[in-house]
């Protein structure tokens, strides 16, 4: 932003449409921007997991946290998801549906993303809840951490767009978790990549992931979430070099 306004001012003293050009010697100052990673490695990934189901913190946000490090659920679908959606016989949750926790307009559909545009069409599914997962959603749901709301959405705050914890809020908190791991920090969305890594790292097959992550095609899940992690091929690279060299 700086580099525009520098080059528009030069431009525009040069062509005499200003009488002086106010960012000479100018000085800009300021705190420099934190780096975010792109998903969890195979161990960041287990010792977070481990971490979060351990964690003596508020449980709701324990789940909000937990659901999408092991689901690989979106904000938007976080924040939507209700009661109803849960099948506790099953350990089933039903993604069909996201909240508008931008402009707070309520439930959207899945085909129309709000924030993910680039990732196309994306499908409904069922997705499977570890039984820990579901023992921690049902003490939720009759604690007094949980607010009765008339959606039944598992995660409700009056007062916000999301109407749940809000998204700068969430990647706060969630960057204080990490960090107490001296984890770099990552953000919700960040929470997806790490889940279709550790897809990959179970050798889960290319069909199941692409439902899992919801998407209309493996292409686009290969393109956007599948990332190389190299401690996963890190020994397989060494067994190549101890072949060939």
């Amino acid at each position: 932003m700086h580099k525009h306004i520098r080059e528009f001012a030069k431009s525009a003293f040069e062509g005499q449409l200003i009488t002086s050009n106010f960012t000479t010697d100018v000085t800009v100052t300021g705190k420099k921007s934190m780096a975010i990673k792109q998903y969890l490695t195979t161990d960041e990934y287990e010792r977070f997991t481990r971490f979060m189901y351990n964690a003596k913190i508020d449980l709701k946000l324990k789940l909000m946290i937990l659901i999408p490090l092991l689901t690989g659920t979106r904000y938007g679908e976080l924040c939507a998801i209700c009661w109803d959606d849960i099948d506790f016989e099953k350990n089933l949750v039903h993604i069909h549906r996201q909240w508008d926790y931008v402009k707070g307009d309520g439930f959207t559909s899945l085909k129309d993303p709000l924030r993910y545009k680039n990732e196309g069409d994306i499908k409904k599914r069922y997705l499977p809840l570890s039984d820990q997962l579901v023992e921690l959603l049902k003490t939720y749901k009759s604690s007094p951490e949980y607010t009765s709301n008339k959606e039944g959405r598992l995660f409700y705050k009056h007062g916000t767009n999301a109407q749940a914890l809000s998204n700068s809020a969430y990647n706060d908190n969630l960057d204080l978790l990490l960090s107490k791991l001296n984890i770099l920090r990552i953000t919700c969305h960040k929470l997806r990549h790490s889940y279709a890594t550790n897809l990959v790292k179970l050798k889960i097959s290319r069909e199941a992931i692409q439902y899992l992550m919801g998407h209309e095609s493996y292409e686009t899940t290969e393109k956007y979430y599948v990332h190389l992690n190299e401690s996963l091929f890190k020994n397989e690279f060494l067994k190549l070099n101890s072949i060939y060299y």
